[in-house]
């Protein structure tokens, strides 16, 4: 097992003193070998292009649906008809066009969607135990008996398709399936059957989304402190909030590195704080300027390593932008 880095001088017992207030085993100052820094963990959220690249030659699509409940159908639509997002088709209600006759506003595609689900029961026993007598602090004897449970578990499949409107050609097919299962017992309120299907059709409709739609994506990544070059107080204010960030208040310590980075920009785990903090609040201008200077300051081995780590994350979240971009432009442009 590796160990925390020792530092020289007074920095050495704030270092120390900084894992084990935040609770080193349990809340998540990570161990690392003799040479390399602390860590915390710290997620950035970027907006991800559609994953399928069929979605690039597609505009207005119209949506017909069969199988589904009333409710889980209006869901779907309202999910894919969403349009706070722009860079994905355009879904919409579908309508028939009369063989031989077309036009813009009306799909170009139908995504068609078949829904089914298959729910089954079993029934197991728990073993439970009660107070047949009790006293103030404690029971007096103790009754053991058995309660009748239940696992539900459901297997749904979406089959999807996309098809030309024009010549009713199939461009597209697959199919997506979630196996749920939820148990309940005597006393809880019957909605075992219910519960796994409606996360089994949520699961799924997550799926559908990333596929279609421009959607949410989240990379990992973590706050470092190396060897300070701080002064004082910066240093301080420094490592308080790198114990702020060990705690997974990553949003809190973020706030004093860019704080701190604005006044200061010659310390190596300030600027490449500041450069993931500031692509966590999707500032990537901001981010670019940050990391080309703690690359200038990456002075060794363990340093290089991580300006690579966060490189790797800017050029994934930096092709994201650029799909998307051209995305939205080519919808633009389409008749």
């Amino acid at each position: 097992m590796g160990g925390i880095r020792m530092p020289k001088g007074r920095e050495k017992w704030i270092t120390v003193a900084t894992c084990l207030l935040a609770g080193w085993m349990s809340l998540g100052c990570e161990s690392v070998d003799s040479q390399g820094p602390l860590t915390a963990p710290v997620s950035i959220g970027y907006l991800a292009p559609p994953k399928l690249a069929i979605t690039n030659e597609l505009t207005r699509v119209g949506i017909r649906s069969s199988h589904l409940s009333e409710l889980d159908d209006k869901r779907l639509k309202e999910e894919l008809t969403d349009t706070s997002v722009s860079g994905g088709p355009i879904f919409v209600q579908a309508t028939d066009v009369p063989e031989g006759k077309y036009s813009a506003p009306l799909p170009q595609h139908y995504l068609n969607l078949h829904y089914y689900t298959d729910s089954q029961t079993h029934d197991y026993q728990v073993q439970q135990k009660a107070c047949n007598s009790s006293t103030r602090d404690s029971c007096a004897g103790i009754d053991s008996f058995h309660v009748r449970c239940e696992k539900t578990s459901t297997i749904a499949v979406l089959d999807v398709s996309i098809t030309k409107v024009k010549n009713s050609e199939d461009i597209f097919s697959r199919s997506y399936s979630e196996r749920t299962e939820f148990d309940r017992c005597e006393n809880d309120s019957d909605q075992s059957i219910s519960k796994s299907r409606d996360a089994a059709f949520l699961a799924i409709l997550s799926r559908l989304k990333e596929d279609m739609l421009p959607h949410q994506a989240r990379l990992s990544a973590s706050l470092i402190q190396f060897p300070s070059t701080l002064t004082e107080p910066y240093n301080t204010q420094f490592l308080r909030a790198f114990q702020l960030a060990l705690r997974g208040q990553s949003v809190s310590a973020c706030h004093v590195f860019i704080e701190l980075y604005n006044e200061l920009k010659q310390d190596f785990s300030l600027s490449y704080n500041a450069a993931v903090c500031f692509a966590v609040v999707g500032d990537l201008d901001a981010t670019d300027a940050a990391y080309k200077i703690a690359e200038s300051l990456a002075n060794n081995t363990d340093k290089i390593h991580f300006i690579k780590k966060l490189s790797e994350k800017r050029h994934i979240i930096e092709s994201a932008r650029t799909q998307l971009n051209a995305l939205q432009q080519s919808r633009t442009q389409a008749p």
